[in-house]
């Protein structure tokens, strides 16, 4: 019989005690855009193909993360440990939605599918590392199950000495070197300006349903009044994972939408260089733990 964690922390909990984080991999730094703080993660040369395992295994980590031991037997084989896996556990590792965005070898997700995947995967280990004056996350909430599923990307709630705080997020990939980070963060500011109720709403659904503390979940259950109501326990980020960036200043913009407080606004730019060259190494090391890829 398979282990099961309900609470999947318990595989979450062995990566991070076990690997280094994004953001310890990467250089991270802070700047104000405008009056909205401002994240810029950057991927050194040297660490790209580090970085690229790493959020591989997050992904696996996060889909897996009800199975542990499917988990185990994917890293096992993904890190060319001296395993023997059964067909038919790797049938399982495949089922449990390990390859949701990202295809097989013979059928590989469309480029959107794809970097959105890994765009959301970025913004999820820096929420959950890098501190943004509020401390470490005691929440981080991310309901969708493909990158195409409506809802917003990241829930994150915070408990501060003035109490439970959370911040909304919105993730973009930019690929295309003929846009602008500048026009990304407008379209992803619009669009939570749009339909951010709405994420709200789904938030306050799923994620009630995902904890134990009474208090946490009365908090996330009144979300909906209090992002209506503006009220001071609520912000907002956007997020942009792409390969290489000169802009300066592409956050400033935020101080124009939402009717929040610039203190609670921020912003996370992520360069990871080569898009394609991380795809490769993402998809790679995801179909090797599953089987599907042979090469050492």
């Amino acid at each position: 019989m398979d282990e099961t964690d309900p609470t999947q922390t318990r595989t979450i909990e062995w990566v991070g005690a076990h690997l280094p984080s994004l953001n310890a991999l990467c250089d991270v730094t802070h700047s104000v855009h405008g009056a909205i703080e401002a994240w810029r993660c950057e991927v050194p040369q040297d660490k790209r193909d580090e970085v690229a395992a790493r959020l591989a295994i997050g992904i696996a980590a996060r889909r897996l993360a009800v199975k542990p031991n499917l988990f185990s037997a994917w890293f096992d084989l993904a890190a060319n440990e001296p395993v023997q896996v059964e067909n038919e556990q790797l049938e399982r590792i495949r089922r449990y939605g390990l390859l949701v965005d990202v295809g097989t070898p013979e059928d590989p997700a469309t480029d959107i599918r794809f970097y959105g995947l890994l765009a959301e995967s970025v913004l999820h280990e820096l929420l959950d590392t890098v501190d943004h004056g509020l401390g470490h996350p005691i929440l981080i909430e991310g309901h969708d199950w493909s990158v195409l599923d409506p809802g917003g990307d990241k829930l994150v709630v915070y408990e501060t000495e003035s109490g439970l705080v959370f911040r909304l997020w919105e993730s973009k990939a930019l690929s295309s070197m003929e846009r602008t980070a500048t026009a990304v963060v407008g379209e992803a500011a619009k669009q939570l300006e749009d339909r951010s109720a709405d994420y709200i709403a789904r938030f306050a659904v799923t994620a009630c349903r995902s904890v134990d503390d009474e208090n946490l979940a009365a908090f996330i259950a009144d979300l909906p009044d209090l992002w209506a109501d503006a009220h001071d326990c609520a912000g907002v980020g956007v997020s942009v994972t792409t390969h290489d960036c000169g802009e300066t200043t592409c956050f400033s913009q935020l101080g124009a939408h939402f009717n929040l407080p610039d203190a609670h606004k921020a912003g996370h730019l992520t360069l990871l260089g080569p898009l394609n060259e991380f795809r490769t190494t993402v998809s790679q090391l995801l179909w090797k733990g599953a089987g599907l890829w042979n090469v050492h």
